[in-house]
């Protein structure tokens, strides 16, 4: 059995999720999100295959395209899909990922200083008898910005924004761009967290396809045997053609 191991496959998926996670920051359109998604897992389930397939000869010292398609399609699709459609069923399971690493990222690019910056200073707001009920929550955001952000998500950001206008904690003249630079950050933390779970989803499921591949044995089909054996008799013929051409040649000695 020759060395193998999954690197190539796991080094492939997580330069792969990069890409495809940057693509999909710096897309505005969702239709065009979703042509990337269907680009992205095809890609995947392809160069995988493929990559399988080269495992398998490296196992056995020949291909096994059905055991490289098995356990490309089964735990690809039914592991790695399935966390995609949970994802989406249950997106608060993105939120531990998305208000640690994300808001660490979305911090150092700048978020708490572009808070800053749209909100008025506490001391200049002009609280209501409804807002002053709110005094304590409205000091905790202006404490802790990461309590602000990390309560936005991409769902409810056009909600926040508007409470945040009608309750007067908005400067004057921040209005639709800085609402679009909110976004950004908050789709930032999101994209990280997603990253993170299919890192974490792809790495396993690259062991299971490998660990499996290992188990299964080299079974040759009986195609694949006639095969080998032809290949076997043709060299062996080069072999014995060559050995003759070496008997046929005459020496000459010149006096």
């Amino acid at each position: 059995m020759a060395a193998a191991d999954p690197t190539v496959s796991i080094v492939f998926f997580l330069i792969l999720t990069l890409a495809y996670s940057i693509f999909k920051y710096y897309t505005k359109s969702p239709k065009t999100i979703q042509l990337w998604t269907i680009i992205y897992f095809l890609i995947l389930i392809v160069v995988q295959f493929f990559i399988n397939v080269g495992l398998t000869k490296e196992i056995c010292g020949f291909e096994q395209y059905g055991v490289a398609l098995q356990q490309t399609i089964i735990p690809w699709v039914f592991v790695f899909g399935l966390l995609n459609i949970l994802l989406m069923v249950f997106p608060n399971w993105l939120n531990p990922f998305s208000n640690t690493i994300g808001y660490l990222f979305a911090s150092i690019t700048g978020v708490n200083g572009f808070l800053k910056g749209i909100l008025k200073d506490r001391k200049t707001l002009d609280l209501g008898p409804k807002q002053a009920e709110m005094i304590t929550a409205i000091n905790n955001v202006y404490d802790d910005k990461s309590l602000l952000i990390n309560s936005m998500t991409t769902t409810n950001a056009p909600l926040w924004w508007e409470s945040m206008k009608n309750g007067g904690l908005l400067k004057p003249g921040v209005g639709v761009e800085q609402f679009v630079q909110l976004e950004q950050y908050i789709k930032m933390k999101t994209i990280i967290s997603e990253f993170i779970w299919f890192a974490l989803t792809g790495m396993l499921v690259t062991s299971i396809s490998y660990n499996n591949m290992v188990n299964s044995g080299c079974t040759q089909s009986a195609e694949e045997m006639q095969k080998r054996h032809n290949e076997y008799v043709e060299n062996e013929k080069k072999i014995q053609e060559a050995q003759g051409q070496k008997e046929q040649i005459v020496y000459k000695s010149y006096d």
